[in-house]
C-alpha cells in the first residue's frame, strides 16, 4: 500500500466522474504519465485537487490504513489534511477504517470526528453465522472430505 497509489486511486476515481477532461488536467496528466518516470507526490496531489475543484462533494474512503507502515500513513495523513485545507470543493468527507489507534485523525482540518470502536463481541456472532453457513454450504455441495453432517457442529469448534 503505497501512498502515492493511494492518492493516484483516489485522484483517478475522482477523474471518472468528470467526464471530458479540461486541458489543465490533462497538461497535469501528461507529467505524470511521460515516459514512465516516477510520479511526485506533489503532482498526483496536484492533480486531486484540481479534479476535486470540478465536484460538488467527495467522500474519501480509506480502508486497511492498519497495514500501511506508520511512516508512510503519517504522510498519507499529512497530504490528505494538505489536500483538504486547499480544497475548494465544500463538502469532503473522509472516511477511515483502520485497527489501529486514529489519534492522527483529529489533526485533519474542520473536521467533525466520529469514531466507532469495534471489538470481538460485535462482531463474534457474524462471524459465527458466516462460518456455520460456509460448513453447510461445504457439506451440501459435498466439497469437504469429512462429508459427515454430523460432525458440523465439531469443524465449527474447530475452526
Amino acid at each position: 500500500l503505497d501512498p502515492a497509489n493511494i492518492f493516484r486511486s483516489l485522484a483517478l476515481q475522482v477523474l471518472r466522474t468528470l467526464g471530458d477532461l479540461p486541458a489543465s488536467l490533462l497538461a497535469i496528466l501528461e507529467k505524470i504519465c511521460q515516459d514512465s518516470t516516477i510520479t511526485e507526490m506533489e503532482d498526483v496531489v496536484h492533480l486531486l485537487l484540481e479534479s476535486m475543484k470540478r465536484v460538488t462533494s467527495a467522500v474519501i474512503v480509506l480502508d486497511s490504513l492498519d497495514e500501511v507502515n506508520e511512516d508512510d500513513r503519517k504522510f498519507i495523513f499529512r497530504n490528505l489534511k494538505n489536500m483538504i485545507m486547499r480544497a475548494t470543493s465544500p463538502a469532503i468527507k473522509v472516511f477511515v477504517a483502520s485497527r489501529e489507534d486514529t489519534s492522527y485523525l483529529t489533526q485533519l482540518p474542520n473536521i467533525s470526528p466520529f469514531k466507532v470502536h469495534i471489538g470481538t463481541n460485535t462482531v463474534t456472532g457474524d462471524i459465527d453465522s458466516y462460518v456455520k453457513h460456509a460448513i453447510r454450504d461445504l457439506l451440501n455441495r459435498h466439497e469437504l472430505i469429512i462429508g459427515d453432517p454430523a460432525l458440523e457442529d465439531e469443524i465449527f469448534e474447530a475452526l
